[in-house]
């Protein structure tokens, strides 16, 4: 750091400024007896010019020490640090600071009642002088301490509170939480039009993160793109990405095809974007609406299409049948198999097949992604013969949603609401079913099963987390007043339970899907 200069009057030979030869001309200087005297009015002028020099110094080392953090000698300056609401959002808050140096950034936060638990920010490392985070993962209606963190040096504290949430959205309870057995991570799921709105809830069962999509849609699918990291879902005419701070992009417009992107999509090891959509065709003196897969690339291009139709020799024909075919859909026709989740998986040759499950025809099938041509069909009086000891009402499943193949590919999870069952006898509920597939011997047996203790006449949810355990959604019970995420381990007991309740009893009181991510900031595009 560099210091005012001091005046030096050099007394001879030496080389002076204009304005010091007018000083010393004003002198009388006898040689070896030095400096005798000086007028007065020079020598006010230097003093003053001096002592200015000096408390501009002083003032700058007092401002580095008072800004420049704890225990860092004053070595960056952090200020105009503020903290305030996003105004799109209740839950998000927005930090804003500044250094004199380039430096990294983060927020450390804590509720203003718990002094002794900070929580961070994930750092961008990237060297800048304007900082700006967005904090969140907070809870609603909450008192929370900020404070700015650049190079390791800490500013100033700031307290905020977070806003009330969106009055549609509901209330959670946390029914069940067996501590160190049920994962930490957040639990994704959505709630259709008029809520419209993506939430993520904590394994303390409290919505710390939530969506309002911009087109007033019905989120119900979810994925994440590896590469990119954004959370992806689908609203019947688009694909869409969103990430952590509530930033929307459309990745593919179907409506612009002439077509629909109705209950499931997945992301292809390629990158495509494959989704269910339909069509009408006109058999039998009537209208049906039939279902279809679609792949298409990030442009937009069509790779790869099934039509169920072209299977309808297989699949039954178009003939009058439950009571659910005898719904008819605006634009489309009578509901023939109303398709609701797909998946896609390779068998242990490497070839490549589709789980597909097909509602209203109670089976699901399994369907030769090169050929198109339908393998075999699971269900009641189908391709599979039940080896289990379950009585014959509860073997089969009935107006099933969310099959997946399980990592052995022998195995199949599927959200069973059991509708038919249900009319004949209310005190059978839905549940989640895992039936063990022998390909070669053509049997099928249950081996896993947990009843929800509910009954769900639509949707419905299932997939098996990471460390094994079930992750089941309730879309809503026969009072449409409650919504469930529940976690069931493999021996079938139910390690935690959060449960939604609606205000008042309405036809769109719905959660759909279920997805767990370990960290908001992972949806993010890298």
């Amino acid at each position: 750091m560099s210091y005012p200069p001091i005046f030096i009057i050099h007394l001879e030979g030496g080389s002076n400024t204009s304005s010091e030869k007018s000083i010393l001309k004003d002198m009388e200087i006898k040689r070896g007896k030095g400096l005798q005297e000086m007028p007065k009015k020079g020598f006010v002028s230097l003093l003053r010019v001096s002592i200015i020099r000096l408390l501009i110094l002083l003032l700058l080392l007092i401002l580095l020490s008072c800004y420049g953090g704890a225990g860092n000698g004053g070595s960056l300056m952090i200020y105009d640090f503020t903290v305030y609401h996003d105004e799109q959002n209740a839950l998000r808050i927005i930090a804003e600071w500044k250094t004199l140096q380039p430096a990294d950034s983060k927020i450390e936060y804590r509720e203003f009642m718990d002094s002794g638990n900070w929580m961070s920010t994930p750092i961008n490392n990237l060297k800048v002088t304007d900082h700006k985070v967005i904090i969140v993962g907070l809870h609603p209606e909450t008192h929370y301490v900020f404070r700015p963190v650049s190079d390791n040096i800490t500013g100033d504290e700031v307290t905020i509170s977070t806003k009330e949430m969106p009055e549609l959205l509901p209330q959670t309870q946390l029914v069940v939480n067996m501590s160190g057995t049920s994962s930490n991570d957040l639990t994704i799921g959505g709630f259709p039009s008029p809520i419209s709105t993506i939430v993520a809830v904590n394994g303390e069962g409290r919505i710390v993160w939530y969506h309002e999509d911009s087109n007033n849609g019905d989120p119900g699918d979810f994925s994440v793109i590896d590469e990119d990291g954004r959370l992806i879902y689908n609203l019947f005419k688009i694909i869409k990405a969103v990430d952590f701070m509530g930033n929307e992009e459309v990745l593919l417009n179907v409506q612009s095809f002439g077509e629909v992107c109705h209950h499931d999509f997945l992301i292809t090891p390629q990158g495509n974007y494959m989704y269910l959509s339909r069509s009408m065709v006109f058999v039998n003196d009537r209208e049906w609406c039939v279902d279809e897969i679609v792949e298409r690339d990030k442009d937009g291009g069509e790779v790869w299409r099934w039509r169920s139709r072209e299977h309808a020799d297989k699949l039954g024909g178009f003939v009058e049948g439950n009571v659910w075919q005898e719904e008819y859909i605006d634009g489309c026709g009578y509901d023939w198999t109303h398709c609701n989740s797909i998946d896609l998986k390779k068998d242990r040759e490497g070839k490549q097949f589709i789980i597909l499950s097909v509602r209203n025809l109670n089976r699901v099938i399994k369907i030769d992604y090169h050929s198109g041509e339908i393998i075999w069909q699971l269900g009641d009086d189908l391709d599979f013969e039940f080896i289990g000891s379950e009585p014959e009402e509860l073997q089969w499943f009935r107006c099933q949603h969310s099959a997946s193949y399980l990592p052995d590919v022998s195995s199949i999870l599927l959200f069973d609401n059991g509708n038919e069952r249900y009319e004949i006898d209310t005190d059978d509920f839905s549940r989640a079913v895992i039936y063990k597939i022998d390909e070669e011997n053509m049997t099928a047996e249950i081996t896993w099963k947990y009843d929800i203790q509910s009954f769900a006449g639509h949707a419905g949810a299932v997939q098996r987390l990471s460390n094994g355990n079930i992750l089941i959604t309730l879309p809503t019970d026969r009072s449409m007043m409650r919504s469930a995420f529940i976690e069931v381990d493999e021996s079938e007991e139910r390690l935690w339970q959060v449960e939604f309740i609606y205000p008042q009893a309405l036809a769109y009181n719905f959660l759909l899907g279920n997805m767990r991510i370990s960290s908001l900031y992972d949806l993010y595009k890298k």
